[in-house]
């Protein structure tokens, strides 16, 4: 039976919430490849991503040439530690150069990975742009909203595609630009990647009746046991792991008025309830799967005076006042457990008989051998509050 290949639209969240080879964009390769799914990006989300990426890479390498010449023009140092300080400056600035066009480089490289097709802006429909502009209608939320002003190009070019092909899948987390796309019959809204390969028809898509037997023993908790053994002696692993207030779900609930949240490393010691599922096969000896896990972290936020105050003296809650700024303004550190979910990949090495007993015997030297390897990460976490 034929099956309808899927139009998926792109928008900028995509990419920063994966890499460009994670396990999300592997999965997303499979379908482009078997030609299920034809992946397009407006010109404009390419240009935001980019061109914000490229200010985060110039800013860090700016910050460190300008912090080292203050620190060299503050104080008295030897001429050999001036010198090792030129020398960092040199290799910071040169290092800047050299990324100055990374971004655009590694998109370029991505969109040939997956066959993706970049929509581009015609210039022609900004005077429909600019007329919604000024009566607040299509994307815009209320007249002259130049916030509102990339959605409204990237909604011409989406439009332009749906005439082009019939019925589009669109992956956006705007939640105001998604009540106007759900407005049309023929687009379908997903907030990211990971929802869209967990529908019914993808997952469907994604399977692969070969290794039925593979998948399920992955999911099965003989293989978990040894996945959480491994988890807890990779210490290094999770005391790096890193999330934004926007990656942690319920971080509001933490205090009435607290902001800056983050989250700065598991305790590897304590990871328990492992679960893997939607396991998809993504290359000859490499498998990508979901992961979810409870540990325990170490978070960082702040709050006012008063609120700290009260966290502080909570019987329930382990919070510490860190530093206090003249203003009332306290930064706060909490150890507390959360619910993590991410992205396991399983590597084979070079085996080719992908057979379950065969990776039973991998699995039981996984700590001890090459032969199978994982990598993982965390991609958002819950707190959970006693």
């Amino acid at each position: 039976m034929a099956i309808d290949k899927l139009h998926l639209v792109l928008d900028a969240n995509v990419f920063y919430d994966s890499k460009f080879h994670s396990g999300e964009m592997k999965k997303l390769k499979i379908l482009t490849d078997k030609n299920m799914v034809k992946v397009y990006v407006p010109e404009l989300v390419k240009r935001e991503y980019t061109t914000s990426i490229d200010k985060v890479v110039n800013d860090a390498f700016q910050s460190i040439v300008d912090k080292i010449s203050h620190l060299r023009g503050k104080w008295e140092f030897s001429e050999t530690v001036i010198n090792k300080m030129n020398d960092l400056v040199n290799d910071a600035s040169e290092l800047k150069r050299e990324l100055s066009d990374f971004s655009n480089k590694s998109f370029d490289g991505w969109e040939k990975f997956v066959s993706a097709k970049i929509v581009h802006f015609r210039s022609d429909d900004i005077d429909l742009v600019m007329d919604d502009y000024f009566s607040a209608r299509g994307v815009f939320t209320s007249p002259k909203s130049r916030k509102d002003l990339p959605d409204a190009m990237i909604n011409t070019s989406i439009n332009l595609l749906l005439k082009e092909v019939g019925n589009i899948v669109v992956l956006n987390k705007d939640k105001a630009f998604n009540k106007f796309l759900k407005k049309n019959a023929g687009i379908t809204v997903y907030e990211s990647l990971d929802d869209f390969h967990e529908t019914k028809k993808v997952v469907a898509l994604l399977h692969d009746a070969n290794f039925i037997d593979v998948t399920n023993y992955f999911e099965s908790p003989p293989f978990i046991i040894k996945i959480s053994e491994y988890l807890i002696k990779q210490k290094t692993d999770m005391e790096h792991v890193y999330l934004e207030e926007y990656q942690l779900s319920n971080a509001g609930e933490l205090g009435d008025s607290i902001y800056s949240v983050s989250l700065d490393g598991l305790d590897s010691s304590s990871i328990d309830d492992v679960v893997i599922d939607h396991v998809a096969k993504v290359s000859k000896h490499q498998f990508v799967a979901n992961i979810y896990f409870t540990a325990y972290s170490s978070i960082s936020y702040a709050a006012d005076y008063f609120e700290a105050n009260e966290l502080e003296k909570s019987s329930t809650r382990s919070v510490e006042m860190t530093s206090m700024s003249g203003y009332g303004a306290c930064d706060l550190h909490e150890g507390i457990y959360v619910r993590c979910k991410g992205k396991i990949e399983i590597n084979l090495g070079k085996e080719d008989d992908l057979k379950v007993d065969i990776i039973k015997i991998l699995a039981e030297k996984l700590l001890t051998s090459d032969e199978m390897t994982i990598e993982t990460s965390v991609d958002e976490a819950q707190f959970i509050f006693e």
